[in-house]
């Protein structure tokens, strides 16, 4: 494995003999093929082992079981003022808590804790 010590060392070497000069070169382009390696399958670009804790479902973050039809607030929040059920795409809420939102929400409107409709004037 190549160190960043030999690294340094190659780049600021005196290239006074011509031994030392190639062995110089050599070191630095293999500190920076080293460097360089993140395509073993062939692909370039980079790559995340896992997704940062904003990016994340609040369901899945908060460790939450099931949701229920109870909680009101929640539930408010994924709805709109007209009293539509927002998308997974808006919320971020991932596909298995979705499911269960639609759940609690229709439950909740049939036992008349949450409006069908947003309850605004007009047709």
């Amino acid at each position: 494995m190549f160190s960043e010590e030999n690294f340094e060392s190659a780049s600021f070497e005196d290239n006074d003999s011509a031994g030392q000069d190639s062995g110089a070169e050599e070191q630095a382009t293999q500190g920076v093929s080293v460097l360089n390696v993140d395509d073993e399958d062939g692909r370039g670009g980079k790559r995340y082992s896992h997704l940062s804790d904003r990016n994340r479902c609040r369901f899945t973050r908060a460790g939450v079981k099931r949701i229920d039809y109870k909680d009101l607030v929640t539930l408010q929040r994924l709805m709109t003022a007209q009293g539509k059920i927002l998308s997974r795409r808006r919320t971020g809420i991932a596909a298995r808590y979705q499911r269960m939102v639609k759940k609690a929400i229709k439950r909740a409107r049939y036992m008349a804790l949450l409006p069908y409709t947003g309850g605004g004037r007009g047709g």
